[in-house]
Protein backbone atom coordinates (compact mmCIF):
# COMPACT_ATOMS: atom_id res chain seq x y z
CA UNK A 1 0.00 0.00 0.00
CA UNK A 2 2.37 2.31 0.68
CA UNK A 3 4.47 1.80 -2.49
CA UNK A 4 0.90 2.41 -4.24
CA UNK A 5 0.52 6.06 -2.69
CA UNK A 6 4.26 7.22 -3.18
CA UNK A 7 3.29 5.98 -6.61
CA UNK A 8 0.21 8.03 -6.20
CA UNK A 9 2.58 11.24 -4.58
CA UNK A 10 4.79 10.98 -7.86
CA UNK A 11 1.86 11.86 -10.35
CA UNK A 12 1.60 15.40 -9.44
CA UNK A 13 1.71 16.17 -12.98
CA UNK A 14 -0.56 13.68 -14.26
CA UNK A 15 -3.20 13.39 -11.71
CA UNK A 16 -5.65 16.24 -10.61
CA UNK A 17 -4.43 18.07 -7.29
CA UNK A 18 -8.27 17.14 -6.01
CA UNK A 19 -7.96 13.61 -6.67
CA UNK A 20 -4.79 13.55 -5.09
CA UNK A 21 -6.20 15.07 -2.04
CA UNK A 22 -8.88 12.96 -1.92
CA UNK A 23 -6.85 9.75 -2.05
CA UNK A 24 -4.00 11.18 0.51
CA UNK A 25 -7.62 11.08 2.68
CA UNK A 26 -8.51 7.67 1.87
CA UNK A 27 -4.95 6.42 2.90
CA UNK A 28 -4.83 8.11 5.98
CA UNK A 29 -8.28 6.22 6.58
CA UNK A 30 -6.62 3.60 6.04
CA UNK A 31 -3.68 3.55 8.17
CA UNK A 32 -6.35 4.57 10.78
CA UNK A 33 -8.06 1.54 10.07
CA UNK A 34 -4.91 -0.41 10.48
CA UNK A 35 -4.13 0.54 13.87
CA UNK A 36 -7.77 0.55 15.23
CA UNK A 37 -7.81 -3.07 13.78
CA UNK A 38 -4.50 -3.69 15.50
CA UNK A 39 -5.58 -2.34 18.82
CA UNK A 40 -8.60 -4.75 18.51
CA UNK A 41 -6.75 -7.68 17.89
CA UNK A 42 -4.52 -7.29 20.65
CA UNK A 43 -7.18 -6.59 23.43
CA UNK A 44 -8.27 -10.18 21.57
CA UNK A 45 -5.29 -11.61 22.34
CA UNK A 46 -4.88 -10.63 25.89
CA UNK A 47 -8.74 -11.61 26.79
CA UNK A 48 -7.76 -14.89 24.98
CA UNK A 49 -4.56 -15.46 27.82
CA UNK A 50 -6.67 -14.61 30.60
CA UNK A 51 -9.54 -17.56 29.60
CA UNK A 52 -8.78 -20.84 30.29
CA UNK A 53 -11.41 -22.19 27.65
CA UNK A 54 -10.31 -19.96 24.83
CA UNK A 55 -6.74 -21.16 25.40
CA UNK A 56 -7.89 -24.91 24.94
CA UNK A 57 -9.77 -24.53 21.55
CA UNK A 58 -6.75 -22.69 20.72
CA UNK A 59 -5.15 -26.68 20.85
CA UNK A 60 -7.40 -27.51 18.12
CA UNK A 61 -5.67 -27.10 14.85
CA UNK A 62 -7.12 -24.58 12.46
CA UNK A 63 -8.64 -22.57 15.64
CA UNK A 64 -7.13 -19.22 16.97
CA UNK A 65 -8.12 -16.03 18.60
CA UNK A 66 -10.83 -15.06 16.92
CA UNK A 67 -12.72 -18.68 16.15
CA UNK A 68 -11.90 -19.35 20.14
CA UNK A 69 -13.35 -16.14 20.84
CA UNK A 70 -16.76 -16.09 19.12
CA UNK A 71 -17.30 -19.73 20.20
CA UNK A 72 -17.01 -18.87 23.82
CA UNK A 73 -18.78 -15.98 23.56
CA UNK A 74 -21.79 -17.78 21.20
CA UNK A 75 -22.32 -20.89 23.32
CA UNK A 76 -22.34 -19.48 26.22
CA UNK A 77 -23.08 -23.15 28.13
CA UNK A 78 -21.50 -26.05 26.12
CA UNK A 79 -23.41 -28.09 28.55
CA UNK A 80 -26.77 -27.13 26.58
CA UNK A 81 -25.91 -29.65 23.86
CA UNK A 82 -26.22 -33.33 24.34
CA UNK A 83 -23.52 -34.25 22.08
CA UNK A 84 -20.98 -32.47 19.49
CA UNK A 85 -23.35 -33.33 16.47
CA UNK A 86 -26.01 -31.58 18.46
CA UNK A 87 -23.74 -28.70 18.27
CA UNK A 88 -22.77 -29.20 14.86
CA UNK A 89 -26.50 -29.18 14.23
CA UNK A 90 -27.04 -26.20 16.19
CA UNK A 91 -23.95 -24.02 14.03
CA UNK A 92 -25.87 -25.22 10.99
CA UNK A 93 -22.82 -27.90 10.09
CA UNK A 94 -24.75 -31.02 9.47
CA UNK A 95 -26.35 -32.31 6.28
CA UNK A 96 -30.38 -31.15 5.72
CA UNK A 97 -31.95 -34.60 5.30
CA UNK A 98 -35.45 -34.58 2.87
CA UNK A 99 -36.41 -38.31 2.86
CA UNK A 100 -39.70 -39.51 1.19
CA UNK A 101 -40.86 -43.08 0.11
CA UNK A 102 -38.29 -44.31 2.42
CA UNK A 103 -35.39 -42.86 0.05
CA UNK A 104 -33.37 -40.52 2.59
CA UNK A 105 -31.72 -37.76 0.71
CA UNK A 106 -29.03 -35.40 2.52
CA UNK A 107 -28.86 -32.19 0.45
CA UNK A 108 -26.27 -28.98 1.50
CA UNK A 109 -25.85 -28.09 5.08
CA UNK A 110 -28.60 -26.57 7.17
CA UNK A 111 -27.41 -23.35 7.83
CA UNK A 112 -29.01 -22.63 10.61
CA UNK A 113 -27.16 -21.42 14.09
CA UNK A 114 -24.96 -19.07 14.50
CA UNK A 115 -23.72 -18.00 10.85
CA UNK A 116 -20.50 -15.68 12.00
CA UNK A 117 -19.34 -18.94 13.79
CA UNK A 118 -20.05 -21.51 11.22
CA UNK A 119 -18.19 -19.52 8.73
CA UNK A 120 -14.87 -19.14 11.49
CA UNK A 121 -15.24 -22.98 11.60
CA UNK A 122 -15.33 -23.50 7.86
CA UNK A 123 -12.03 -21.25 7.81
CA UNK A 124 -10.51 -23.20 10.54
CA UNK A 125 -10.80 -26.29 8.21
CA UNK A 126 -10.09 -24.61 5.04
CA UNK A 127 -6.25 -23.53 7.58
CA UNK A 128 -6.25 -27.06 8.34
CA UNK A 129 -6.81 -28.55 4.55
CA UNK A 130 -4.00 -26.00 2.80
CA UNK A 131 -1.52 -27.41 5.57
CA UNK A 132 -1.67 -30.61 3.32
CA UNK A 133 1.34 -31.90 5.58
CA UNK A 134 0.29 -31.59 9.18
CA UNK A 135 -3.33 -32.72 8.63
CA UNK A 136 -2.79 -36.12 8.49
CA UNK A 137 -0.99 -36.24 11.53
CA UNK A 138 -4.22 -34.19 12.80
CA UNK A 139 -7.23 -36.39 11.29
CA UNK A 140 -4.94 -39.23 10.02
CA UNK A 141 -6.61 -41.29 6.88
CA UNK A 142 -9.92 -40.04 7.17
CA UNK A 143 -9.51 -36.50 5.58
CA UNK A 144 -7.29 -38.04 3.02
CA UNK A 145 -9.23 -40.32 2.37
CA UNK A 146 -12.26 -37.91 2.21
CA UNK A 147 -10.03 -35.60 0.20
CA UNK A 148 -9.68 -37.96 -2.45
CA UNK A 149 -13.72 -39.37 -2.33
CA UNK A 150 -15.47 -35.72 -2.49
CA UNK A 151 -15.37 -32.33 -4.01
CA UNK A 152 -13.28 -29.79 -1.76
CA UNK A 153 -16.17 -27.85 -0.40
CA UNK A 154 -17.94 -31.05 0.86
CA UNK A 155 -14.72 -32.28 2.29
CA UNK A 156 -14.17 -28.53 3.78
CA UNK A 157 -17.54 -28.80 5.84
CA UNK A 158 -16.98 -32.45 6.49
CA UNK A 159 -14.15 -31.36 8.38
CA UNK A 160 -15.55 -28.30 9.90
CA UNK A 161 -18.17 -30.57 11.32
CA UNK A 162 -15.47 -32.32 13.01
CA UNK A 163 -13.49 -29.38 14.24
CA UNK A 164 -16.64 -28.28 15.75
CA UNK A 165 -17.31 -31.40 17.44
CA UNK A 166 -14.17 -31.50 19.02
CA UNK A 167 -14.40 -27.73 20.03
CA UNK A 168 -17.86 -29.13 21.56
CA UNK A 169 -15.86 -31.76 23.56
CA UNK A 170 -12.97 -29.40 24.60
CA UNK A 171 -15.14 -27.23 26.27
CA UNK A 172 -17.47 -29.45 27.91
CA UNK A 173 -14.61 -32.09 29.24
CA UNK A 174 -11.89 -28.53 29.70
CA UNK A 175 -9.12 -30.39 28.48
CA UNK A 176 -6.95 -29.62 25.36
CA UNK A 177 -7.18 -31.22 22.04
CA UNK A 178 -5.02 -34.38 21.97
CA UNK A 179 -3.43 -36.18 18.32
CA UNK A 180 -4.45 -39.67 18.51
CA UNK A 181 -2.05 -42.05 16.98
Amino acid sequence: MKNLFQWIADQNEVLPPLLIAELTTQYEYYNQLNVWIKAQEDKLLALNKENDIAKLLQTIPGVGPMTASCCISAVGSPQDFDNGRNFAAWLGLVPFQYSTGGKPRMLGISKRGNKELRELFIHAARAVMWRDKTAEKFFGTWLIDLKCQKPFNVALVALANKIARIAWSVMTKKKPFEIRV
